[in-house]
This record gives structure tokens, sequence and C-alpha cells, in this order.
């Protein structure tokens, strides 16, 4: 599954989920037109794994959340501490319009520390 700038997106920026198993449901999610300052889609699609008993579904998404750098490309002393904010919205939008109930896995480009903004949301939900 891959998802490259357009001619409407950014320069930078591009998605891609690679599995060895059976990909289905693919949806690019617009993260852009639903949280103000968000600047990448994410990708969000089901991977069916094989198993002794049969096949189990993950729900997997991927983000490229926003950049702690302004709009223009510039970046201050407290740019990151600004747009995290932004990062954390984008994660709870991504969670509450999936229609599963929860997403198996989220990987990508957090743009952020270990224990910062986003990340710190999703290990308080019990992601690792």
């Amino acid at each position: 599954v891959f998802h490259h700038p357009g001619a409407s997106d950014r320069a930078a920026g591009g998605l891609a989920i690679l599995s060895r198993y059976k990909v289905e449901n693919i949806e690019l999610v617009d993260i852009v037109k639903e949280v103000d300052g968000s600047v990448f889609p994410a990708v969000r699609c089901d991977v069916c794994v094989p198993t002794a008993e049969g096949a189990q579904v993950l729900h997997v998404a991927n983000v490229h959340l926003r950049p702690p750098v302004n709009l223009d490309g510039s970046a201050w002393l407290d740019t990151a501490r600004l747009t995290e904010p932004i990062r954390v919205r984008e994660v709870k939008f991504l969670l509450g319009s999936s229609d599963s109930s929860r997403l198996d896995i989220i990987a990508g480009d957090f743009n952020e520390g270990e224990s910062t903004g986003s990340i710190a949301y999703l290990r308080r939900l019990g992601y690792q």
C-alpha cells in the first residue's frame, strides 16, 4: 500500500504499508481536512494474518504526524512544543474515525520523542 504526495499535497511525505499477507480495506484518512494544522494524511487497512486456527485480521494504520516546524518550514526553540497538541489531535481523530473499536498497530513517523504528546497519549491507551 503506497500513498505518494500528489500535485495538491506538500512536496515532502508519503506513506507505505508493506505486508507478506493479504491487505484489505485500504483507506486514505484525510486528517488534513479534519485537524487544523495537520499536513499529511494517514493510511489505514486490514492485514489478514494466517494462524493455526484460520486467519486473524489486524487493523493497521500508518501515520506521518505534523513535523515540529512551522508551516513555512521555519523552526524556533518552541516550535516542537507548539506543534505537539496538533499531533495529539491527529492521533485522537484517527482513533475516533476508526471503524474498528481499536487499531491493533499504529506505525509511522510520529515526529516526537518516546514520552511526549501523541506517543504518551497512545501509551495511556495501552499501546506499546
